[in-house]
Parts: C-alpha cells; structure tokens; sequence
C-alpha cells in the first residue's frame, strides 16, 4: 500500500507540475512557476481546505514533517539533480569576455545586497521571524546571501527570448550571473558548515570548511582533469546518449554524497560535478541538453511541486515580510548591478538593464530558501517570501528589460537575434561573432532553459 501510494503521488505531482508548467511557458514565464503552484494547488492552501479529506489521503501527514518520508526521499534526489543540471549552464569561456565589466558587475551586486540583507537580519531579526538555536549573525548572513543570488538558468532563459543572448550586454549578464551563483553557493555552503553540528565522520564544523575548500580545490584540478579523461571514454564505449546520463549522473551523486560526508548540503556537491562536466572539452555536442532533459522533464517538475506542498498560505503567509523582502532584495540589486556596470564604463541605458537581468532569482534562489529552511535556519514566513521574491523577480525579468533596452524587435520566427538591441558597444555583437541563433549553439539551450 506504500509503494501503490507513493506511485500516485508521483503521478498526480508530475501531471499536475508538467501541466501547469506549460501554460505558464506558453504565457513566457518560467515554466517553474507553475510546476511550484501545481504544489500550492494540492497542499494545504488550496486542496487542503476545499476538500481536506482527499488531501489526507493523497499526501497523509506525518509527525515532525511537511511531507511524507517517501517524497522527502524524492525531493532531495530531485533538488540534487536540479542543481546538477543547473551546474552545466555555467559557461566558463564567457568569463574571458568582458572581463572588467563582468568582476565590476558581480562584485556590487553581490556585495550591496549581501551587505543590505545582513544588516536588516541583524538589526531586526524578530521581524524576520528569526528562529531561535543558531546565533543572530548566521540568520542575518542568510538573509543576505538570499538577496544577493542570481538564477543563471532563468536569465538565460529570458535573453535567449529577447534575442540579445550572444550580444555584449547579454554576456555581461550572464557571466557576472555565473561568478555570482558560484560564489553566493560557495559562501552558503560554509555557512552551513559553520553552523550545522558534526558531519557523518565526526568532524566538527571548522573542519568541515576546511574540507569544503579542500573538495573545491580538488574538484576543479583533479576533478577536471579526470573528467577530461574520463568523458571521452564514456562516449565512445557506452551507447550514446545514455552512457554520458549515466556518467554525468554517477559523478553528481558521488560528489553530492562527499559533500554530505564532510557536513555540507549535497547540492554544492552536485553544482560543482555540472559545472566541471559542461565545461569539459570532451563532452560531446548535444551532451547538455540531453542530460538537462533527462532531469528537468522528471525530477525538477515533481521537486518544484512539493516546495508547494510545504507552503501553507493560509497561516503562513506574512504581509509585511513578503513586501520588505521584494523591496529590499529588488532595490538593492538593481542598485548594485547597475553601479558596478557604470563603473566599468557601460552606459546608463545598459548599466540599468544589466541590474534588471541579474535580479532574477528563479530555481536558484527557490532551492536556496528550501535547503535554509530545512536546516532550520528560517521560519516559513520568511521561506514563502523568498519563493514569492523568486517567482516575482523571474517574472517582470523579462517586460522590464524589454522596457529598458526598448526594443523594437525580438528574435524572429526564424529564431535569428537582433544583435542591434540596446546600441552601442555594450548591446552590440561580440567582436569577431557573427549573430547566429542561439540554438545553433551545442545542446540548443533555447529548448532546455525553456524548462527552468
């Protein structure tokens, strides 16, 4: 009867995410804001108070839990391999383009909202609902490590639809968004470490940051060149594709269980295999977007939907917290973005639109609030203001660059960009780049961003 349950669960949670999930792609969001609904729709907000007794019996609740065991399980499977797939989208080769502007842009728009979000957590912590057992300096720099993430997959996303993914200002947008997410992870990761008790081998937690840098080190040396070696293999031994899914997948959930082991989340692990893997010479083209596929039509779906599951909007939801984190988190990002793009010597039409494109938070910023709140580190007020900050930024992304650049034009039906977009050297073609559909690139990211 177990088994025969969590096989529902899975149905419905997948129908429901995957259905959802298309309506709002054809209405150009991300299609994760409805596979997040699809979870609000049968949890406790909405399911559960026009038919309770079918919500009990769907998803029976447990002591001590916001989901079943089972799909616990399931989740955290999922949000591994999200993060994986998220990992692959980190291009490295941008980060040689553009350099100046890129450092000016992910720095300040890093460090203003970092700085904003930890005063207002320190300063005020019983209005962020900060809960009790860690000490006041861990919630606050919580806080503002939300507001200073970015969500790579999403803003590709939208400057693939606005035509301007292989222009100037495109990659300025997304390489500082790279170096963001990474380091905004990274920083997350030893916080974790810092605060959390011993890991699984005993260690305590300035042991565990120790080995956290040591496994970041390791991976992108050793790691790499193992990859580089390995991959080639893989792909021409195994049949293809699923041999590269198999393998991609396996040093995912290795690197996931290591990060465990030394008492860190498992998505950091997991990020770090995606990021080493796409950016390996040896994978083959195409090798992205079937490995995306094979995780964003499944586990994505089914692990966005239970994050609605644990919402509660009806005794969770905080007014005042929801406003002063859209507020605080959108301002102080357009902010800092801007600034550090008009310090690099762009213009200010552009320096505005690189802030608007770097304030989209999407999957990334929806993972990082579930993995705080799961380790205690917020309560759920604070944790449905962040999905809602999530959702809000990744929507208006779009309209409002669109506003800003003033465009004329969009990519055409036959998906060619209009490199023109926002004039100037900064919105202009790459030198030496012809402006061919971003599609033609190796695992068309147009298909497998349209997931994220």
């Amino acid at each position: 009867m177990e088994v025969q349950l969590f096989l529902l669960q899975l149905l419905v949670l997948l129908v429901a995410s995957r259905l959802l999930g298309e309506v709002f792609r054809k209405l150009h969001q991300p299609a994760v804001v409805g596979e997040l609904l699809a979870g609000v729709v049968l949890g406790p907000s909405l399911l559960g108070l026009v038919a309770p007794g079918v919500h009990e019996s769907l998803f029976p609740p447990e002591p001590g839990r916001l989901l079943p065991s089972t799909l616990e399980h399931f989740a955290a499977l999922g949000v591994t391999l999200t993060m994986l797939a998220a990992g692959l989208e980190v291009d490295f080769p941008l980060l040689r383009r553009n350099t100046k502007a890129t450092i000016w842009c992910a720095v300040t728009g890093t460090v203003l909202p970092l700085a904003i979000g930890t005063g207002a957590g320190f300063l005020f912590p019983s209005f962020w609902g900060a809960p009790a057992g860690h000490p006041p300096f861990v919630f606050a720099l919580f806080l503002g490590i939300n507001l200073a993430m970015s969500a790579l997959p999403v803003i590709a996303k939208t400057l693939l639809d606005l035509g301007i993914y292989r222009t100037k200002i495109g990659l300025v947008i997304l390489s500082s968004a790279a170096v963001d997410d990474l380091g905004v992870w990274i920083l997350f990761s030893f916080l974790l470490a810092l605060t959390g008790g011993p890991a699984e081998g005993g260690m305590g937690p300035l042991q565990s940051v120790l080995y956290s840098v040591a496994m970041l080190v390791g991976v992108s040396t050793m790691g790499r060149w193992a990859v580089d070696r390995l991959l080639p293999a893989c792909q021409s031994r195994l049949p293809w594709p699923g041999g590269l899914v198999s393998f991609t997948v396996s040093a995912g959930l290795a690197l996931a269980w290591l990060a465990m082991e030394i008492g860190i989340h498992p998505v950091f692990g997991s990020l770090l295999a995606g990021v080493v893997i796409g950016n390996s010479p040896s994978l083959r083209p195409g090798g992205k977007e079937v490995i995306c596929d094979f995780v964003l039509s499944v586990f994505a779906p089914i692990f966005f939907a239970t994050i609605g599951l644990r919402m509660d909007l009806r005794n969770d939801f905080d007014l005042p917290i929801v406003s002063w984190t859209l507020f605080l988190g959108c301002l102080s990002k357009l902010v800092g973005a801007s600034a550090g793009a008009r310090a690099a010597g762009m213009a200010w039409r552009e320096s505005l639109a690189v802030g608007v494109g770097l304030n989209s938070r999407g999957i990334m910023g929806i993972v990082l609030g579930i993995v705080a709140f799961e380790h205690g580190l917020i309560g759920r007020p604070l944790f449905i203001a962040i999905a809602i900050l999530s959702i809000f930024t990744s929507m208006i992304s779009g309209p409002l660059l669109r506003l800003v650049l003033r465009e004329e034009r969009i990519a055409g039906a036959d998906g060619v960009e209009d490199a023109a977009v926002g004039g100037g050297e900064a919105g202009g073609p790459i030198e030496g780049e012809s402006t061919r559909p971003a599609g033609s690139r190796a695992g068309n990211p147009e298909r497998r961003e349209g997931n994220q």
